[in-house]
């Protein structure tokens, strides 16, 4: 592994309590109907309702960093996450040590929410000293993909999602069969020997077998630059394409037990989450931390791969 790369604090996903109700999944397709009553639209706050029986949880995940000059790459998790009265997202990072812990809210796109855009919205917590980037936050109604970084020092940001986790203990997963997520992926671009940095977005499906407990990720060929710092190497867009699949996956705890797998840049995955979100899991995220060299060069780069996608 880089030896510039290290992570100091390892994913922890959020226990979600409620009572126990088994919604089933249709072995094709993955869709399900609920056995609860009819949701309670009387909510005084404007956001998804859920089955009194079957709560959901309001969480989040993903990856921070913080790049330093002659210092290892730093990487954490640790993520807290609330949703206010006008759906705008609370989010607090943390780290292992807590010397790099910020909170910060911003607008999103969930119902309820201030946000209405089909690919990429921007917005700034100048309190916060934070940027924030929401991708495609029309295309999902349970979960947000975003981008952030401190507004005056990208060398700290990070990716994630927050949403309403499906809770595994009421979802009884198909034996068989397939289902489809699509929608849009963020990938980000840390050369930090230069101090350079690229954003793009690419589209990106994935397919879950539930047989085989594999999730299949496909990054399109078509990346599209958002934004970039410094002066980042040019690169074979192309290879911003990947396909991988995970396997060993745990539909209880939502998690994966291997993380051997190469993006096209042939950037090694060190590390990687995944959740499903919705009552009845109709929509999927996942973050992935990579790292390697730049092709063609001696350059050390770190690649992040965030999305947020919903049931075709």
């Amino acid at each position: 592994m880089n030896t510039s790369t290290q992570i100091i604090a390892v994913s922890r996903l959020t226990k979600v309590a409620g009572l126990l109700l088994a919604v089933t999944l249709s072995a094709c397709g993955g869709g399900g109907t609920s056995n609860s009553p009819a949701n309670d639209q009387s909510a005084a706050i404007d956001k998804p309702p859920t089955p009194a029986t079957s709560p959901l949880s309001f969480s989040a995940m993903g990856y921070g960093y913080k790049v330093e000059k002659g210092e290892p790459f730093k990487t954490y998790t640790g993520f807290n996450a609330a949703l206010d009265a006008s759906s705008n997202i609370a989010l607090t990072v943390l780290d292992s040590s807590n010397a790099n812990s910020y909170s910060f809210t911003f607008p999103s796109g969930l119902p309820g929410g201030s946000v209405v855009a089909s690919h990429i919205f921007s917005s700034s917590n100048g309190a916060a000293n934070k940027d924030v980037k929401l991708l495609t936050p029309s295309a999902t109604t349970t979960v947000q993909n975003f981008f952030w970084r401190n507004t005056n020092d990208p060398a700290i940001g990070g990716l994630a999602q927050a949403g309403y986790w499906s809770n595994p203990e009421n979802l009884i997963w198909p034996a068989f069969g397939t289902a489809t997520y699509a929608g849009k992926a963020f990938q980000y671009l840390i050369e930090a020997d230069t101090s350079s940095y690229s954003l793009y977005s690419s589209d990106v499906t994935v397919s879950v077998d539930y047989a085989a407990k594999a999730v299949a990720i496909a990054l399109a060929e078509n990346p599209v630059l958002v934004d970039s710092v410094g002066t980042p190497k040019a690169i074979d867009l192309s290879k911003l394409t990947t396909k991988a699949t995970l396997t060993d996956i745990s539909y209880r705890t939502q998690t994966k037990s291997n993380a051997s797998f190469y993006s096209g840049l042939g950037f090694m995955a060190s590390a990687t989450n995944i959740r499903f979100y919705g009552a009845n899991a109709e929509e999927f995220g996942a973050t992935l931390q990579l790292w390697g060299t730049l092709p063609g060069t001696t350059q050390h780069a770190n690649q992040f791969i965030s999305f947020a996608l919903r049931k075709q």
